[in-house]
């Protein structure tokens, strides 16, 4: 399987870099303060379906989320994520009705282009997908590609369906991409991003017992070849669940590079 993942980033690599290296459009996962992004599962799947979304419509990616850059750097120099509305050329009207919040969390009700931001030019559109799964169809996607900059409010991720879909166009229509290819994909397209800031790395993760360690530590103990398994604890806090979730960390590291680079 380790060869089969590797595939995987090398295919995703290739296709975001050729995108990124096209600035004629744009597409750009949104969750300023104010607007309604979820949780930590939302805002990671969204941002992962957002980031697939514009590989699928061969456009380069950014992110617009003040918040992500205090605990990430770009991984990759080729890859710069930071939304930079002068870089993008977006006209001052359009920038004006940007700063309004989206609050809407029922994307699958919400008509494309988002009514919330009305007076937009046709340059520029935001597609509210909370909620909604429609993004991923390619009729879909032939629509958004009218606008030249897509803003997304979204906390979907990506499907098995959508990424052998795109595989196959890729020319890779094998069994292992169809059933797993979209799960690697996950991690690939994470660590072609995102590298933890060295202040992130210090910051102390607190335990369940009252002791805390340094968040690099606890990364190098998931990392370790010492380390068989892994159990989270789900909730821990609000005492919905206190069963964990033990996760093969064989699969892991055969699969995906170390969790500490």
């Amino acid at each position: 399987e380790a060869p089969a993942c590797q595939d995987v980033c090398a295919m995703l690599r290739e296709a975001v870099l050729a995108a990124n290296r096209d600035t004629s459009g744009y597409v750009v996962y949104r969750c300023r303060a104010g607007d309604t992004c979820g949780g930590w599962g939302d805002r990671f799947a969204g941002l992962i379906g957002t980031a697939f979304l514009a590989i699928s419509m061969g456009r380069a990616f950014r992110i617009d989320a003040s918040w992500l850059r205090q605990l990430f750097r770009d991984a990759v120099q080729e890859l710069p994520w930071a939304y930079d509305v002068d870089a993008l050329g977006i006209g001052s009207d359009d920038r004006a009705v940007l700063e309004r919040p989206s609050v809407r969390h029922d994307g699958y009700r919400v008509p494309f282009p988002d009514p919330a931001f009305d007076g937009l030019s046709g340059d520029v559109a935001v597609l509210n997908t909370l909620n909604s799964l429609r993004f991923r169809r390619p009729a879909a996607q032939a629509e958004f590609a009218r606008h030249r900059v897509l803003h997304v409010v979204g906390n979907r991720g990506l499907s098995a369906e959508w990424y052998s879909r795109w595989a196959a166009t890729r020319g890779n229509q094998s069994r292992w991409q169809r059933t797993h290819g979209w799960a690697a994909a996950y991690r690939c397209l994470w660590s072609m991003l995102f590298a933890p800031t060295g202040s992130f790395l210090q910051e102390e993760v607190a335990m369940l017992n009252g002791s805390s360690m340094p968040l690099q530590s606890l990364l190098s103990t998931f990392g370790s070849t010492n380390t068989f398994g892994i159990a989270i604890q789900l909730r821990a806090f609000d005492g919905s669940s206190s069963r964990p979730v033990n996760i093969r960390a064989d699969f892991w590291k055969h699969c995906l590079e170390n969790v500490t680079r």
